[in-house]
Order: structure tokens, then sequence, then C-alpha cells
């Protein structure tokens, strides 16, 4: 179950849930405070005009920044008019009922601005004619725009409520806070982690929405958005790339070509093969580890992005069933929400769970123990258990029929393919880190950030490829 979800208003039918209707406003940061005030009035009153009251003026605006947002400016506002609010509870958002939760309608918006980022020149020094209208942005904001309505509309995200020139709005959800790291793998949480994303990895979404063409379909769209990034280095840095940076980047092209060869579209893996004509049978112990391989491959709905900072619970617990306390040796559930979609997309269910179990590291404060931190064989097999559990009633009963070894030789493969797998996210986002120092009006110490990646990147390498 997640957490309650209050939608504090009902959003202009033509905006709400509707990523091609774009107002034709703007909000500019560098403002004043009023100015400020007047542009966001603007944009509430065009795109849900039921949130202000009918006497409300620009100054009854409550307007403050967010802090976290690395690819976007956070801002929340709330209307302190005498009048209150025009409020409407959509009952078919609220997951639970009141008598189990603590519930007030939220009168708060987030305001979501895409960071403009900075203009790209070409090699010989020229700014291309897409860069004048679109300054580069590392996040595709139409496909991203788009997944969010799409989840919005299936209650999966925060409400859609529509579309600026240079952003969005949308549900901000109160009462809760941001894990740290160190929750991520306290047992409890893990194991609704697991299960966040087991749902998520079953949703569907119309196939219009698939960024990958055929021939990436079968390995997934993180490979060819690495190969953007690559390219885009290339253009960002053709002159100006310190000796540190220069190093680094022909390092991750290096094992970028490497990795594909391995576990992506250039691989000879043969292992998820099926078997030619007269072929032997392969013993038992190979055909489970075969098929968790294939399970680990498949190309699902994934998040990418499933770090501490982008995963919510309540300030308050919630309370737990008797039943729920110490099942499968983990502690009283913990409700969260997931938040956050801007790299979703369709890839391997193991890159999106490598991702998830890096994060368990002390990343966002640069200080990440890899050997410490990245769960602990028996942390992921709850994990995995939770996440086979809640993915679906195939994997899950071929899952339960097995004997206890070899369901110990399923998850153990899981583990290996996975920890394959989070290689890509350190690659990625060293990549990824170096486009966002390059363009990002963001603080943050982006260099660091892909020197640790990096560092992550070597550590995984030589545990799951040791010669």
């Amino acid at each position: 179950m997640l957490i309650p979800s209050v939608s504090p208003c009902t959003s202009n039918v033509s905006y709400l849930n509707n990523a091609d209707s774009i107002a034709p406003l703007q909000i500019n940061i560098s403002v004043n405070s009023s100015s400020l005030q007047e542009q966001v009035y603007n944009v509430l009153e065009e795109i849900i005009p039921s949130f202000l009251a009918e006497q409300s003026r620009p100054c009854d605006l409550n307007v403050q920044p967010l802090t976290g947002g690395l690819s976007n400016h956070l801002f929340t506002v709330r209307c302190d008019h005498e009048y209150g609010f025009a409020v409407h509870v959509d009952a078919n958002k609220i997951k639970g009922t009141r008598d189990e939760y603590d519930l007030s309608p939220s009168s708060t918006i987030l305001i979501r601005i895409h960071d403009s980022g900075v203009k790209i020149e070409d090699r010989n020094g020229n700014v291309s004619s897409d860069s004048l209208n679109h300054q580069y942005s590392i996040v595709d904001r139409e496909h991203e725009n788009k997944i969010s309505a799409a989840l919005s509309s299936q209650y999966l995200a925060p409400t859609f409520y529509g579309r600026f020139q240079n952003g969005r709005l949308e549900e901000f959800y109160e009462n809760i806070r941001t894990l740290s790291h160190t929750e991520m793998g306290d047992a409890g949480f893990t194991v609704e982690i697991a299960r966040q994303l087991g749902r998520l990895h079953r949703v569907y979404l119309d196939e219009s929405l698939n960024k990958t063409d055929i021939e990436d379909c079968c390995f997934g769209e993180v490979w060819g958005r690495v190969d953007e990034w690559i390219d885009a280095i290339n253009d960002l840095y053709h002159s100006g790339l310190q000796n540190q940076e220069r190093l680094m980047f022909k390092e991750i092209q290096e094992e970028w070509q490497w990795l594909q060869r391995e576990i992506g579209p250039s691989s000879t893996d043969q292992s998820v093969t099926k078997l030619k004509e007269g072929e032997a049978e392969i013993p038992e112990e190979g055909c489970i580890q075969r098929r968790a391989v294939q399970y680990c491959r498949d190309i699902v709905f994934t998040h990418m992005d499933c770090q501490s900072l982008n995963i919510l619970t309540s300030v308050t617990p919630t309370p737990c069933s008797p039943r729920s306390n110490g099942k499968d040796g983990t502690r009283a559930k913990q409700e969260i929400r997931l938040i956050d979609f801007e790299y979703a997309g369709m890839n391997p269910r193991a890159a999106d769970i490598g991702n998830t179990f890096a994060e368990f590291s002390n990343m966002n404060n640069l200080i990440p123990d890899y050997g410490k931190e990245y769960p602990s064989d028996s942390c992921q097999n709850v994990f995995l258990t939770n996440y086979i559990r809640a993915n679906g009633d195939v994997m899950s009963k071929e899952f339960l029929s097995m004997t206890a070894a070899n369901r110990e030789l399923f998850l153990s493969k899981m583990r290996e393919e996975i920890g394959k797998h989070s290689l890509i996210s350190h690659l990625g986002w060293a990549c990824w880190s170096l486009i966002q120092c390059k363009t990002s009006t963001i603080a943050f110490d982006y260099v660091e950030y892909a020197k640790i990646r990096m560092d992550g990147y070597h550590f995984f390498k030589a545990r799951h490829w040791p010669n």
C-alpha cells in the first residue's frame, strides 16, 4: 500500500495529465520575489485556477525554494489569503481510509522548473540552430513529461496538473520526508522499496511512450541514452576538457565499449539463448541459472534513479498489523512513495535493481563506502524475494515451487547479474556528471561525483570480472 495521496484541487481539464498541452508562460527564477510571485500566480491562474481563492492576489502566494534537486529548480507554493482555497479532495486518489490515516487536504503545490542549461557550440564554435531555441538539457523533457503524466493518470506518481514552457505543476506530498541512504538498508524500508519496484516493473505504458527502436528493444533504452550522453560530452568539451576530466572521459568511452560487449547490444553472451536442435539438455543447475539471467534481462518499465532523495515516507510512521512484524526477518514495514521519473523508461530489470543497490552507498554526500554499504547477500535475498512476490504471479509461482537449494541458486545468479548491471549505473552517472558540471546552473560538485562513480565502477568490475 502506498502513502495516501490527497489532491488539493482540480486542474483545468486541458492540462491535467496532458503533457501535450503547454501553457504559454514561463517562470524566471532570477527575478525578485514580487516578480516571482506574479509569474507563479499567472501560471496557477492558467493551469489550476481553482487553487486560487476568488479574491487572492500574487502577494498572497508563499513561494519557497526546495533543496535537493539536481536536474530541476524546485519550489513550493501556498496561498496565504484569508479566504483560503477552493480545495477539492479526489477520493479516487486516497489509498486507505481516513480512519487509518491522519490526513488533511494538501494546500501546497510543487513547481518544477527545468534547469535551462547552456547553449551548445559545435567544434567550430558555432551555436547549433536547435540550441538557440532549446538549450541543452540532459533530460528529454518531452519524454519525461509524457511519462509523468501517464503515471499520474494511473495514480503511480504525483498528480500532473499541467505544463508551462519551462516546467510543470504537480502534487506536493504533505507530511513526508526523504529517506537517508542508510534507511534504504533498513529491513522495513528494504522490503517496501523491493515491493514498489516489483509493482512498477509490471506497469504497462502505451507503446508510443517507448523511446527504443526495434534494434534496441532487446537491450533497453539506457544503452542509447548513455551513447547520447557520450556524444554530448564530445560536443560540450570539444576544447575545454581539463587534463583530469579528459583522462576520465577517455576511460569512460573505453569502459562503455567493453561493457556493451559483455552485457549490452554488442554482447556475445550465450547464457540466455535457447538450446539448438541436437544440443544436450542443460543440467537442472544450469537451467535455474539461465532462467535467473533471462528474468534479470527482461525489458520492463524502470525508474532508473531510485535513490534515497527520490523515496518518500511519512513523517509519522504508519501503524502496521501484528502479522507484518517480523515476517521474513524484517521489522514492521514502512510505507513509501517513489518520485522523480526523469530517467524512467524500458530497460532490463537488473539495471534498475543494480542502480538501486548502488544507492545504498552514501552517494549524495560524496562519501560512499562500497565495500561496507552495498547490500549484503542476505539483504539482497530479502529484497529480491519480496521483489519477485510483488512482480507477478508467473515468476512468483515458479520461484516458490523451487526447492530451497534451487531458490538460493536462483537468487545467487540474480545477485551476480544485478551486480554486473550496476556498472551501467556507475558509468552512466559519471557521464551525466560531466555533462552537468558544464551545463547545470545548480550548485553541486559534479566532477567529484563523476570520480566516485568511476571508483564504484572499478570496485564492482573487479568483483564480477576478477580476471
